[in-house]
């Protein structure tokens, strides 16, 4: 015989006879028990010229047999058992002589597919676990990474208030060329207020003596008796 690939198809093909009228014959006493508990998810059916012939697992159930090619090529497809049992078919085309019988064998697959499931769950959890994972360590690795930068922000928010004449050089080496700048524009701008305050300085020395000379002729006596010009000039010398 050309028997099926799998679990317990060889065997039930090996005790397969067809009688007289060609209706399938198997001896009870040497099928498997899973064949003859009901609902086990382990059914055959044999559709041969005489008759048809399927497990007691089925019960009042039916399995309908797929398409099968006339060459005798295996077919293994998908289906749906009894109380919506997934269920593995396998089924082909077996010569008995002059006659053509054909095979349909289940494997009940819903324990395994639940373990798939229950495994895809995991899988899903684990990599959603990791992709947390994953995110809460670039934040953490985001914020290390700028920690400089916000460092020399508050360093220039000191700077900008007088609190600090330099941004300290312990910047990473990308910012210590901006580090540099900055410190030189600080230079050059200490070194024009310096010479501001110094000009300041000299222009209020070089007018404190005039001033003074100018508040000792507003009190004049050759002011009294012109009352206007000693009032305009006590203007001007304030307004200086």
């Amino acid at each position: 015989h050309n028997a099926l690939r799998i679990p317990g198809a060889s065997g039930l093909l090996a005790d397969l006879q067809l009688d007289a009228d060609g209706r399938p014959q198997l001896p009870a006493h040497e099928l498997n028990p899973v064949f003859e508990q009901p609902y086990s998810g382990h059914y055959f059916r044999i559709v041969a010229p005489g008759g048809a012939l399927r497990s007691r697992s089925l019960w009042d159930a039916d399995l309908a047999l797929p398409p099968l090619p006339a060459d005798g090529a295996p077919v293994h497809v998908a289906a749906t058992g009894p109380q919506a049992q997934e269920l593995l078919l396998l089924a082909r085309r077996v010569r008995f002589g002059a006659d053509v019988v054909e095979v349909a064998i289940t494997e009940d697959l819903s324990g395994f597919n639940r373990g798939l499931r229950r495994l895809g769950f995991a899988l899903a959890g684990l990599a959603a676990l990791a992709f947390a994972g994953l995110l809460a360590l670039q934040h953490l690795i985001v914020r290390r990474g700028l920690a400089p930068l916000e460092q020399a922000r508050l360093d220039l928010q000191r700077l900008g208030a007088g609190t600090l004449d330099r941004l300290p050089d312990t910047a990473p080496a990308e910012l210590r060329p901006l580090i540099h700048e900055i410190n030189r524009l600080a230079d050059q701008l200490g070194t024009r207020m310096q010479r501001s305050r110094t000009a300041l300085g000299n222009l209020a020395h070089a007018l404190k003596t005039p001033l003074a000379v100018l508040v000792q002729l507003e009190r004049h006596p050759a002011l009294h008796a012109a009352a206007h010009l000693r009032a305009e000039l006590a203007q001007r010398t304030r307004q200086i």
